[in-house]
């Protein structure tokens, strides 16, 4: 058996949904599995026989070009690099192109573009697939790129849902409602579409079992990574890591934290510090993270720089905001990185609000007094520690 992957990012050991797919498949070989995405970025494993990429540029350039057509790329072992070149990065990380203006343009060019072009097919011919395992998001172009595939083909479609884009009020204006509305009808083409439905949550299971009546199972993310044993906290200051976006009012969070990191470095004489990797550009965000004394920010790491920050954290970092739209958006959420955290033999400190904590061991108290006590414990957890969530309310 054959399984074609339609999704925005390759496989990859540097990005969540990259990592998720290679624990996935894990079992499968390279000549099992086909890829088609759509990210400006180059895979750095061959899990697969074979990728094909069809980016935005491609989408926009082949409305005027026909021959346009996308191409097979070819991964690269040695080098993990999110994006192709600097120009793809700015264009993609730029904010105005995250609104949902340019998202609906997105979609409109997409629909009028020439992906399904003879290219592609013949390299679809080429791999045969048995099936399609789509991992779609919050763009409705991924949801007609797949279905389209599997309907010329006669291929079962598998649907992979990792976050919630139907349930979910959001907010905004007349645009982003016209976006939802748009975005449910493709939910409910493909759940029509679909032979499966496979979610990240029981509840997302549940809830889409019940609502379009369709057969639904739940495997859960999990990155391909083994529980370390504990790593008690090595001498002079601690250093907090979090690793990360910091979209969906997570700076705030993180702020807080650096604050009250601060405060305990100016009362007791301290040097504790906030370490932050992210690939985020938001101007004012970094801006008002970097004035924090306690934090330091860092840009997006990955293979050997990955490695050594990840082995400098004395403790993890997760956060999530608190306000109702934000926490409403993330509500299905799972992070790979809170099971590579939890894995890694350190504590995992939970800023405000974690969406899985009702699931592990709490400790509540005030923030600053409680932070010191997590700072100064010569064992920061029991061996078991791995497994437990330790969590921060701001206060007094």
């Amino acid at each position: 058996m054959k399984v074609l992957l339609i999704s925005h990012n390759p496989i990859t050991t540097y990005n969540n949904m990259g990592k998720t797919f290679l624990a996935l498949f894990s079992d499968f070989r390279p000549d099992e599995l086909c890829q088609l995405y759509l990210y400006p970025t180059v895979p750095d494993t061959n899990h697969c026989e074979s990728y094909y990429r069809f980016t935005d540029r491609d989408a926009l350039r082949s409305l005027a070009d026909r021959r346009v057509v996308g191409s097979e790329v070819f991964p690269d072992l040695e080098h993990h690099i999110e994006f192709s070149s600097e120009k793809e990065e700015r264009i993609y990380r730029a904010s105005r192109n995250q609104g949902g203006v340019a998202r609906l343009g997105r979609d409109v060019v997409w629909s009028l573009s020439h992906w399904n072009n003879a290219a592609l097919n013949e390299w679809l011919d080429q791999q045969a697939p048995d099936l399609v395992f789509a991992a779609v998001g919050e763009q409705e172009l991924l949801y007609n790129v797949a279905m389209t595939v599997a309907r010329q083909r006669g291929l079962p479609l598998i649907a992979y849902v990792c976050d919630d884009y139907y349930y979910s009020s959001g907010n905004g204006g007349l645009i982003q409602g016209l976006r939802r509305k748009r975005l449910r009808g493709k939910i409910r083409e493909l759940m029509r579409t679909a032979a499966l439905t496979v979610t990240i949550c029981r509840e997302l299971t549940d809830g889409y079992a019940e609502t379009f009546g369709v057969k639904a199972e739940t495997v859960m993310t999990c990155p391909m990574i083994c529980a370390r044993p504990y790593v008690g906290p090595g001498p002079g200051p601690r250093h907090l890591v979090y690793m990360g976006n910091i979209e969906v009012g997570r700076e705030q969070p993180l702020l807080e934290l650096g604050r009250a990191l601060d405060a305990e470095n100016r009362a007791a004489g301290t040097a504790h510090t906030l370490e932050i990797y992210t690939g985020s550009k938001r101007p004012e965000a970094l801006e008002r993270l970097a004035a924090c004394p306690a934090i330091r920010l860092h840009g997006f790491v990955t293979g050997a720089a990955y490695k050594a920050a990840f082995d400098s954290a004395d403790a993890f970092v997760h956060v999530e905001s608190f306000d109702e739209n934000n926490r409403e958006r993330v509500r299905y959420s799972v992070s790979t990185k809170i099971i590579e955290c939890l894995a890694s033999g350190r504590p995992l400190l939970s800023a405000r609000c974690l969406p899985l904590a009702g699931n592990c061991p709490r400790q509540y108290c005030p923030g600053q007094r409680y932070l010191l006590r997590l700072l100064s414990m010569s064992r920061m957890c029991s061996s078991c520690s791995w497994r437990c969530c330790w969590t921060l309310r701001s206060g007094p």
